[in-house]
């Protein structure tokens, strides 16, 4: 693990130097998955960061706007904070079964998914494995596997259909998976 994050970065930036902004973005991308257990410094610069970017809310979509690792990154990310969302939801949760039933179960999900008792490959915590998945992979700077994975999970969840605003945040998380495949990260 990079447990790295140039302070004197975090400091220029937040001061309105934006000059080494994506070796920054590139830095927080490869903490973020390790977040949970970084140093206190480390933590404490972080945290100064989201604050200079406006909050939270405002990490991901700073990443994205960043090439190659912090894109792929905060595709990656999306999909986990949707998954943690959704995960408890029973509409989602209980269709799974019934998607895998009827074959629609994208092949790569295989063997990722969690074994249940009342069906051999879904459950309510297959969402939550999966996105505890994905962040592994991050960590382990397995960017190309996550990036099939998070497309296959995607895939999955929109057979489950759902709300029209579910399916449109399905469909651009989709699509920023896509345009990091496409630049080869």
């Amino acid at each position: 693990m990079a447990d790295f994050l140039d302070t004197g970065l975090v400091d220029a930036f937040c001061s309105g130097d934006r000059r080494g902004e994506n070796e920054l973005a590139g830095q927080v991308a490869r903490l973020l998955p390790f977040r949970g257990s970084l140093p206190n410094r480390t933590v404490e610069a972080l945290t100064r960061l989201v604050r200079c970017l406006g909050g939270e809310e405002r990490l991901l979509p700073w990443l994205g706007e960043h090439p190659g690792v912090p894109q792929v990154v905060a595709a990656v990310y999306a999909l986990v904070g949707l998954l943690d969302r959704i995960g408890d939801d029973p509409g989602v949760a209980d269709a799974l079964p019934e998607i895998v039933r009827n074959g629609g179960l994208p092949a790569l999900l295989e063997a990722h998914l969690v074994p249940a008792p009342v069906d051999a490959r879904t459950s309510r915590e297959t969402l939550a494995s999966l996105g505890g998945q994905l962040e592994l992979m991050l960590g382990e700077e397995r960017f190309t596997d996550a990036v099939q994975l998070a497309a296959a999970t995607v895939d999955l969840l929109r057979a489950v259909g759902g709300p029209d605003d579910l399916r449109r945040v399905l469909d651009a998380i989709r699509a920023d998976l896509e345009a990091v495949m496409v630049t080869g990260t």
